[in-house]
Formats: structure tokens, C-alpha cells, sequence
């Protein structure tokens, strides 16, 4: 997986908490008023909607005048009650292009979530003393140029002036505040200053990202915590106060600053507080500084320049992405104090060849080592207890892999495509793993686990060794070498053997036995479920699981749902030279063949008859098919090839000849009943489209009385 260096910033709605109470002047979260009421239905006053919360207040819900120029109504009467107004509920002016101006007097304790948001025309709002909160965006996305805060603001939620493109000034009195939180001043290009007060002690993530006329900031000592992407963008940052107290910093804080691009370097790196805040300089071999215990999220990704890293042993803890696309690393030491891994580390580092990792880690994270191309061996110390989800996909040079001792879960795609792997080594069959049935999913050279081969025959049989393990871990996919290797090999197998008990068949009758073997062999999860636990409750989308979908389903495990029907004798059908597709309603799923130029139905998981084939949807029509099934089960619209890893393709694939059209007109009727009566009282052919494969209704393989009788039969009934 590829994860950019750059936090991308949604500007999208975030989920927020709704209260329904408003803030108390003295208080730092919404409390209902002393005489609180269940919330009555919004009423219509003047331009306004009010929602009464208590005996005497109420809320303004919405706006629905016209005016560009408002003051907010201090009361109103609802029910001959006089209430306070104390507050602006969520969204009530949300997205109005029309307002500029609004004017919030006295006695307002709290502004909603999206109040104000996307008021493209808002360029003018009064906040007044009174105020206690603003909720989540508030003010996005306003043409608003100044705004004040005052001190009695204890909340001041997220986003609240993202977007805010002509926001020029800001003027922070409240002593209150203890976080400036997530993208609060975020894409406010305008910009120029921020004050920070001295109570906060955090600064969010992209709390000011892309103020790109931010010249300077004094951060107080307040401040412990800087979020990621802080000041990110700000391209005109040139001057930082930073104090030590900040013993905390996400990634990229000051990223394509000015003021980070001329701080001082030591091998190419800007080290403050013990942090490594940029390494976008660094090249060759890099030393990490012996005081150094924390390499932050994305330090050095995407750094093509670096070639080595020396790591000192205080190190303990890896960020995220710390190394992510340093594509000119080749080999990795890391120390043994190393406690602390975050996902994608080295991910992308393409010319990794060698790892050597900690002895105590006990996880791989995801993405660790994902797209390491070059990387051939590692040795995974015998701690690690989970290799997490795509740790070392798309490593396709990726040869061996040996379980740890303690190992216990592998994650989804943990392996995949690592395209070299041959063969897993240090399995206990015995153990109890959880491994994703996807770990080593499109591994098609993996044959061997523990040295052993698995898939072995003997003369037209064919075995798995080690079968219960294989069985259990390996049957979500059919895209893992032993897998393939062995539904080829069935496959084949199963051919060979009717071919060879009848070797006088032609491909209709072969195509025949082979559906008869596909119902023999194989049966729906409802009927093996009922089997196995002798009662019918089913677990939720039982039908729904991947192993029953696959080629393998039938071939291999005896258990599979209309698709794996298909594909499992689509692959029989190939191998016996037969041409066939692969075809799908949105419901259901089965095989159309080519036989003498003319396509026919298939449906094996239809004809299931138990024990064998009842033959009811063997070489049919679409119009026969239609006049069994009157749902829209069969209506089909769209193919699946394996050349093409199962993915849906529309395509049209009509069937539109019956059995015994023997003169091959697309219908039946007496002509047909004459040219085979005709063939039988003589002999020869009634002409040259004469199609004995069509006229064999009883699929013997030879035209007699019988034929002619099932052919009258089929015309009576479909008259």
C-alpha cells in the first residue's frame, strides 16, 4: 500500500455529537436550563424558527428570511411563554449564499455545529461576550475576514474556520482554551497571525495547515503536543518560537515551511527537541543521533537519497511510514531495543534486500515491508506472535518463509503475491493459527510447506499431503500454487478417467458424464452443514463464504454454491477440449458450451440431484430454461473467465437451439420429426444439415426409435 507523506485534509462533514441543551456562560459543556422541557417542535417566528428547550428559553433552529443583514432576536414567545434566546442550533443557516452580515447580541452562550457553514457570502459575524462555545465547523467555508473570541469561550470545537480563505485576523482573548484542536484554522490562506494563549497545552492536527500567510508564531510553554501537519503549507513560516516543553510532535508539523527549510542540520537532518522534525536533506548514510528513542510518522519517507541508517540503541519506537519509499536503502540493522513498530515502516523501499529485526518484537504491523521487491530472506525473530495484514506483499522475491515459534496470526494478505515463494518452513500442523484465508493469496510458486511437496498422484489419483492443515487454512482462494496444482491435476484426473472408461464418447456424452460427475462428488453448505452437525442451524451467509465460490469448492473439497459448481466443471469441460463459458444472472451462476457451433445451457448445481445427475438443465435452451425457472435466476447477462481472475464481463450468450433441432433451424416441429424418421427408414442423411449430435435426444450416442420418441414427446409438450 502506498500512504502519502502529505496528510490530505478532508474538508468533508465529520460526525458530530448533537446536544440539545445550550451552554451555561459559567459552564465548559452544554447543560440544560433549570426548568429543562423535552425539546418541543420547532415554531415560526418572524424570519426564524425557535425550538423551546425549557420553561424559558429556547434556541434559534433556522433562518428562513431573505435579508443579507441580521441581528438575532434575544426572546421570543412560543405557546405565551417568553423565552431567552441563549443559543444557534446546528446547521441554522447552513449553505444560505445570501446572508453577509449576522450580528449574535448578548446573552447567546453557544453556536452548532455547521451553523454557519458554507455562508459563501458571510463576511461579517458579532460574537458576543456571552459566548461559551462554537461547535465543529462552524464558520467553514465563510468569506468571513476578522472574528473575535472572547474570554469566556471554553469550547472551541474542530474545523471551526476551515476554508475560511479571507480570514485576515483573529482576535483570541479566552484564557480557557486547553487544545487548539483538528483543522481549526486550516486553509485560512489569508491569515497573517495566530495568538496561542497560554493555557493551551496541544495543538491539533492540521490545526493551522495551509495559512500560507503566516509569517510567525510564538508557541507558549504551555504547550506539551504538536499534531501532525500543524503548520504544514504555511509556506511563508519563517519564524518559530518553539519551546522545549514541546515533548511531543506528529509528522510533517512544519513541512515546506520557510522556517523549517532554514533551520540548522545535522546530517541533513532539523533535530529539535529530540525529535528528527524534517530529514528531506539527509543523503548516503545517515547517522540518527545516540539521543534519539522516537523516529516520527514519515521522518524519511520517500528520501531516494538515503542509502544507509545507522540507528542508535535508545531507539524504541518506529513511526508510521517512517522509511516509506526510501527506495535507495538496500539493508536494514535495527536495535534490539526497538519496541514499537508502526505500519508501512519500510514499505516501498524497492531496493531493500536484507532485515535484520529485533529479537522482542512480537508483530509485524501492516504494511511493514509491502512492495520490498528486492527482498529475497528475512529472519522473523521466534517472539513475533502476528504477521499483521499485507506485512510482506508484493514482496515477489520473497523465496522462504520460516513461522516463528510463537507465531500465532497471519493477517489478510500478509504474503500475497510474493510471486518466489516456494515454500513455508517451521509449521506445526498441531498448532491452533488463525491465518487469514487470503495470506499468501496469488503465491503460485508456493508447493511445499516444511520441505514437503503437497500435491503428489498415483496413476489418475491425486493426494495432498499434509491434507487436514491444507484444508483448514488454504481454502478461501485457488490463487496459492498447491491449490492450483492440485484442481489442475483433479481436473485432469477426472477427464483422464472417463475418457478412459469411455473412450467411445463423443464430447456431449464426455461433457454429460463429467456434469453427472460434478453432482456425484460434490453437494450445496446447507446439505454438508446438515451432515456434519446433524441439525439445520445454519450460521448467517453460510453461502456467502469464499471457499464455496472457487474452482477448488467441489474439486478439492467437495462442498460448494452455484458458482463454484461452474467454475469447478468449466475446468473440466477445458480440459476435456470442450469450449465453455462461465455465465451469471444477478443471482445465480452456470455454464453455457459450444457444441456443433451452437451454444447450450449447463446448470450442474441445478441438476444436483444428490448422488448424481437428474439431467434437467443438461444441454437446454433459453426458452426452455425459461419455461422451468419463472424467476430471474437464469436470466442471464454477464460472463466470468479465469484468464480474466473472475472479474464480471458483460457479454451476450444466447442459446437459442433446442435438442433434437437436427435440421438445425432453431425450432422444433415435424420437419425435424421427418428427417430423423427419414434417417432411421434409410440410413443417409435427409441433407446435409442433417446434425446427428442434435438428434441423439437420449444422449447415447447412437440414433434409433428411442430418439424419434423423445423428439415426438418434446414437440407434444411444448405445444
Amino acid at each position: 500500500m502506498k500512504t502519502g507523506i502529505k496528510k490530505t485534509i478532508a474538508f468533508a462533514l465529520t460526525l458530530c455529537a448533537i446536544t440539545a441543551g445550550t451552554i451555561a456562560p459559567d459552564a465548559g459543556k452544554f447543560t440544560l436550563s433549570p426548568t429543562p422541557i423535552v425539546a418541543e417542535a420547532a415554531v415560526k417566528s418572524g424570519d426564524f424558527t425557535f425550538t423551546r428547550r425549557s420553561t424559558n428559553a429556547a434556541t434559534l433552529t433556522s433562518y428562513i428570511g431573505s435579508k443579507t443583514s441580521v441581528t438575532l432576536p434575544t426572546s421570543v414567545t412560543i405557546n405565551g411563554a417568553v423565552c431567552k434566546v441563549t443559543g444557534v442550533d446546528d446547521e441554522a443557516f447552513f449553505r444560505n449564499g445570501n446572508i453577509r452580515s449576522v450580528t449574535i447580541p448578548e446573552g447567546y452562550t453557544s453556536i452548532g455545529n455547521r451553523a454557519f457553514m458554507n455562508c459563501s457570502s458571510l463576511s461579517y459575524v458579532s460574537v458576543p461576550s456571552t459566548m461559551a462555545g462554537i461547535r465543529n465547523r462552524a464558520f467553514e467555508g465563510t468569506a468571513i475576514t476578522s472574528i473575535n473570541i472572547p474570554s469566556k469561550v471554553k469550547i472551541l470545537d474542530s474545523y471551526v474556520f476551515t476554508r475560511c480563505s479571507q480570514l485576515r485576523t483573529v482576535n483570541i482573548t479566552t484564557n480557557l482554551l486547553t487544545e487548539y484542536k483538528e483543522g481549526l484554522f486550516c486553509g485560512c490562506s489569508s491569515l497573517k497571525s495566530i495568538k496561542i494563549p497560554s493555557s493551551v497545552k496541544k495543538l491539533g492536527d492540521s490545526f493551522a495547515y495551509g495559512c500560507s500567510s503566516l509569517t510567525s508564531v510564538t508557541i507558549p510553554s504551555s504547550v506539551t503536543s504538536i499534531a501532525s501537519n500543524a503548520f504544514s503549507q504555511c509556506t511563508n513560516l519563517s519564524s518559530v518560537s518553539l519551546p522545549s516543553s514541546v515533548t511531543e510532535f506528529g509528522s510533517d508539523v512544519f513541512k515546506d515551511t520557510k522556517w523549517i527549510k532554514n533551520q540548522p542540520k545535522t546530517n541533513g537532518m532539523v533535530i529539535k527537541n529530540g525529535y528528527i522534525l524534517d530529514a528531506s536533506s539527509a543523503s548516503g548514510t545517515v547517522t540518527i543521533p545516540s539521543y534519539i528513542n522516537k523516529i516520527l510518522p514519515y521522518t524519511f519517507a520517500y528520501n531516494t537519497k538515503i542509502t544507509k541508517v545507522v540507528m542508535p540503541t535508545a531507539l524504541n519506537t518506529l513511526g508510521n511510514g517512517a522509511f516509506l519509499g526510501c527506495s535507495g536503502l538496500s539493508s536494514i540493522v535495527l536495535p534490539t531495543s526497538i519496541a514499537n513498530f508502526g505500519e508501512s515502516v519500510f514499505s516501498d523501499c524497492t531496493n531493500l534486500t536484507s532485515v535484520q529485526l529485533p529479537n522482542y518484537i512480537a508483530v509485524i504491523p501492516k504494511y511493514t515491508f509491502s512492495n520490498c521487491k528486492k527482498l529475497s530472506s528475512i529472519v522473523l525473530p521466534s517472539r513475533i506472535q502476528t504477521i499483521d495484514a499485507s506485512a510482506f506483499a508484493n514482496c515477489t522475491s520473497l523465496k522462504t518463509v520460516t513461522f516463528p515459534e510463537r507465531l500465532q496470526t497471519i493477517g489478510n494478505g500478509a504474503f500475497r503475491n510474493c510471486s518466489s515463494l516456494s515454500d513455508i518452513k517451521g509449521v506445526k500442523e498441531s498448532n491452533n493459527y488463525t491465518i487469514d484465508g487470503m495470506a499468501f493469496a496469488d503465491c503460485l510458486n508456493l508447493k511445499k510447506i516444511n520441505g514437503t511437496t503437497i500435491v503428489y498422484t498415483s496413476g489418475n489419483n491425486v493426494y495432498l499431503n499434509k491434507e487436514l492443515f491444507v484444508k483448514k487454512y488454504f481454502s478461501k482462494t485457488d490463487d496459492i500454487g498447491f491449490i492450483q496444482d492440485y484442481v489442475d491435476k483433479k481436473a485432469q484426473a477426472v477427464v483422464n478417467q472417463i475418457k478412459s472408461k469411455y473412450p467411445n464418447y463423443n464430447y456431449v456424452q464426455i461433457a454429460r458424464e463429467l456434469e453427472n460427475w460434478m453432482c456425484a462428488n460434490g453437494c450445496n453448505p446447507y446439505v454438508d452443514w446438515e451432515r456434519k452437525n446433524k441439525n439445520q442451524d445454519y450460521p448467517n451467509a453460510l453461502a456467502g463464504r469464499p471457499e464455496y465460490h472457487l474452482e477448488s469448492s467441489v474439486l478439492m473439497n467437495g462442498v460448494g454454491v452455484c458458482e463454484g459448481f461452474a467454475k469447478g466443471y468449466n475446468l473440466l469441460l477445458t480440459k476435456a477440449g470442450i469450449s465453455a463459458e462461465i455465465v451469471l444472472s444477478k443471482t445465480h451462476a452456470w455454464n453455457v458450451i459450444k457444441a456443433e457451433g451452437k451454444l447450450f445451457n449447463i446448470d450442474s448445481y441445478w441438476d444436483d440431484g444428490g448422488n448424481n445427475s437428474v439431467y434437467n438443465w443438461f444441454m437446454v435452451s433459453d426458452s426452455e430454461m425459461d419455461k422451468m425457472d419463472d424467476t430471474d435466476a437464469h436470466d442471464k447477462n454477464q460472463i466470468e473467465r479465469k484468464s480474466n481472475r473472475y472479474i464480471y464481463e458483460y457479454k451476450d450468450m444466447p442459446c437459442t437451439t433446442p435438442m433434437g433441432d437436427v435440421n438445425v433451424d432453431g425450432k422444433l416441429d415435424k420437419t425435424d420429426v421427418q428427417w430423423l424418421q427419414s434417417y432411421l427408414n434409410t440410413g443417409r442423411n435427409p441433407a446435409n444439415s442433417f446434425n446427428h449430435i442434435f438428434a441423439d435426444m437420449n444422449f447415447d450416442g447412437k440414433l434409433n426409435a428411442t430418439d424419434l420418441s423423445l423428439l415426438k414427446q418434446k414437440i407434444l409438450n411444448n405445444k
